[in-house]
């Protein structure tokens, strides 16, 4: 498996693990997702395909070493994308007691990496910057004064070069109004003046800011390392302080804010359409949205291919289901219709009865039965509060 990147190692461990556990149910509810699963897992190789789904469908041991082994493949954003189509977002948080799908773990651990990933330090970088460009401003000078060769020296073929006599620092002044002006040559000594760019101090003056502001750049380091960010993060999220002190709780994650809510939604049509494909429901590739709360529920529809009836796809951190029929006008209908149907179908589960259209779980295992009954009766109690909740709808109708 590919290194964690938005995840600590611990953590990857409790993905992997729910993802394994997850997906192992979904394949004995799922015979069609069971079968993708082994062909994607043999890839290739698909001469054993059939016997190798009947010997996972028969002995869950082998199922669990088969999906172990196909997860192993997968990379972390494979692993949270397999989770989010499974169980939810909301579903997977509940499940692992932290939130993978939280942006702020990439800022983390980017954090966690760079020198600069506080601002403190990016204070002493600017005050830096502008020391440096103050140096440049008003450099430093230097006063040179030199000899001229006396005058009763013999006249030759190579003529004496001025001698330097004495070098000393002249003060800083303006770049843009020159040095300061030289002096002419003394007739009495034979020596005049000249001003020049003193730039071995003005290097020396470089580096040493340099080295003051690298230094305090680390002394001002944010040290946490990226799993130290992430308990941090959590601590938030369950409404304490990072010290344990506890306090006042923390918003989660704005999920519904417009471009989270619009990536949801591109991976919520791409299941819906998925799971229309995999009922011989016909479509043009494209769904409209009629009505979300993300990530929790989003209602789709496409025009029936028999007439005017539209078809209705819910999809979300519930089961994925469509319907079709003239009674239902609207999306606030489709939501009643399915919460209506849930309640029919979890009835029959929890009885220990399959329903008459519509399979959920395996019926030779009444305890699993129950189970999801109970859990579809709940998610169908909620669409039936939403549905009668006016303020949930307000713009949407």
């Amino acid at each position: 498996m590919a290194k964690a990147h938005s995840v600590t190692e611990a953590e990857l461990a409790r993905l992997t693990s729910l993802a394994s556990e997850l997906t192992c149910r979904r394949c004995i509810e799922d015979r069609y997702f069971l079968r993708k699963l082994v062909r994607d897992y043999l890839e290739d190789d698909r001469t054993d395909l059939d016997d190798v789904v009947e010997r996972c469908g028969q002995d869950p041991e082998h199922l669990a070493l088969v999906v172990r082994d196909h997860l192993a493949t997968f990379s972390e954003s494979e692993l949270l994308e397999l989770l989010r189509r499974i169980a939810g977002v909301c579903g997977a948080v509940e499940r692992l007691g932290f939130d993978p799908f939280d942006p702020r773990r990439e800022e983390a651990r980017r954090l966690g990496r760079r020198f600069i990933n506080c601002r403190e330090q990016q204070i002493a970088l600017a005050l830096g910057a502008g020391l440096f460009f103050l140096m440049c401003l008003v450099p430093p000078w230097k006063m040179e004064r030199w000899q001229k060769p006396s005058r009763d020296a013999c006249v030759t073929l190579c003529p004496q070069a001025d001698r330097q006599v004495e070098v000393r620092f002249a003060g800083y002044h303006f770049a843009f109004t020159g040095p300061p002006a030289p002096e002419p040559p003394r007739p009495e000594t034979g020596q005049y003046v000249v001003y020049h760019w003193y730039w071995e101090m003005q290097l020396l003056q470089w580096l040493g800011l340099a080295v003051v502001v690298v230094a305090a750049c680390a002394l001002l380091r944010d040290h946490r390392s990226f799993d130290e960010r992430i308990a941090a993060l959590e601590a938030e999220r369950n409404g304490e302080r990072p010290d344990g002190q506890g306090g006042a709780p923390v918003p989660p994650v704005d999920y519904s804010g417009p471009v989270h809510e619009q990536v949801w939604l591109d991976e919520q049509e791409g299941a819906a359409l998925h799971y229309l494909d995999r009922e011989g429901v016909p479509h043009a590739g494209r769904l409209t949205v009629e009505w979300c709360l993300a990530p929790h529920v989003s209602v789709w529809s496409l025009p029936s291919a028999d007439g005017p009836a539209k078809t209705w796809v819910i999809s979300g951190d519930l089961p994925t289901d469509y319907l079709t029929g003239p009674h239902v006008s609207g999306a606030r209908s489709a939501v009643r219709a399915f919460a209506e149907r849930w309640i029919d179908v979890s009835r029959h589960m929890l009885e220990g009865r399959c329903h008459p259209t519509i399979r959920i779980g395996d019926p030779d295992d009444p305890d699993r039965m129950k189970e999801l009954g109970d859990l579809l009766r709940r998610r169908a109690d909620l669409l039936l509060r939403w549905a009668g909740d006016d303020a949930v709808w307000r713009g949407s109708e």
